[in-house]
């Protein structure tokens, strides 16, 4: 792996971030937590506030909303003694758009996903630097200019963005100084398969034997923290939601508006497999998945109609 050169750093500048939109006013506080990696009586008391159970599952309504949910868990994690943390935050082509998806959401590819990317990262790390310990500049840079992979490094925390398996060695090298400094590290949207088997995977992005267990293990020791995912399954828009301490939700989306939606799950233990997910969707009144085979046909080619003519 190369850093790219500095002309190839543009789309990580401040100054090419397109805005998202601002926090509203009334938005709560987020909670200090310790101002140290051995913090005195007022550190542990900010720690214990800030590392509460978190506040009900609930689906954000935009990037923004989304940022600011898995900020929220990364202090958490963070309060509660974690120096490395992931996140799973949904991207729009758009930055006002959401949970779209479309038969090809991205058709400028990685760097398409990077731009809607960017300042949704930003947010966060906006956010994270207010933090008593995180606080100070933070240099960005490519990691893999081919998978769009970006980095933001400061001597206390670093983020990193699309790290693949390729790059989890030099994401490791990132982390332990930091570890060592009470410091925090933490991974945006992730790009190998799951770890806990509910998505199954012919072949690993770890490789095979002793190069599979070795990355598996790095890859884990970044615990998930916080999860949005949109996906289409058997005719239904859906989506899922996870937040360390309250478990996973699974919501399917009504076709009565974009953020029209109705939960199907909560609180479950580890994110639904493939047949437990279409288990679900057939049991709930309304679902393509439980409607006859013929109906779900017609719905498919009336999606891929509409978004044919969206393009």
């Amino acid at each position: 792996m190369r850093v790219a050169p500095p002309s190839a750093l543009s789309f990580l500048t401040v100054s090419n971030m397109r805005a998202l939109p601002p926090r509203p006013p009334t938005a709560p506080t987020l909670p200090r937590s310790r101002a140290s990696a051995a913090p005195g009586a007022a550190g542990r008391a900010g720690a214990a506030r800030a590392s509460a159970a978190p506040a009900p599952l609930r689906l954000p309504i935009g990037p923004g909303d989304a940022a600011d949910q898995a900020a929220a868990a990364l202090l958490r994690a963070r309060a509660s003694g974690a120096t490395r943390a992931s996140v799973v935050v949904p991207l729009s082509p758009s930055t006002t758009a959401f949970g779209s998806t479309d038969l090809d959401d991205w058709p400028g590819g990685v760097a398409q996903m990077a731009e809607a990317a960017i300042p949704v990262v930003q947010r966060m790390l906006s956010t994270l630097k207010r933090e008593p310990g995180l606080e100070g500049p933070l240099d960005a840079s490519v990691l893999d200019v081919g998978d769009a992979v970006g980095q933001w490094v400061g001597p206390t925390m670093a983020c990193v963005l699309f790290p693949t398996a390729d790059t989890l060695k030099a994401v490791e090298a990132l982390a332990e100084p930091r570890d060592a400094r009470g410091g925090f590290t933490f991974l945006v949207n992730p790009q190998w398969g799951a770890l806990d088997g509910s998505i199954s995977n012919i072949v690993s992005d770890f490789g095979v034997g002793p190069w599979r267990k070795a990355g598996e293990k790095r890859a884990a020791s970044f615990a998930g923290c916080y999860a949005c995912e949109s996906l289409r399954s058997g005719g239904d828009d859906v989506r899922l939601l996870f937040q360390a301490g309250a478990g996973w939700s699974v919501w399917r989306a009504t076709g009565d508006g974009a953020r029209a939606v109705v939960v199907l799950a909560e609180g479950l233990p580890a994110r639904p497999t493939y047949a437990e997910l279409t288990s679900l969707l057939k049991a709930a009144p309304g679902s393509a998945s439980g409607a006859p085979l013929a109906d779900r046909i017609r719905r498919e080619f009336e999606f891929a109609r509409e978004s044919m003519k969206e393009k």
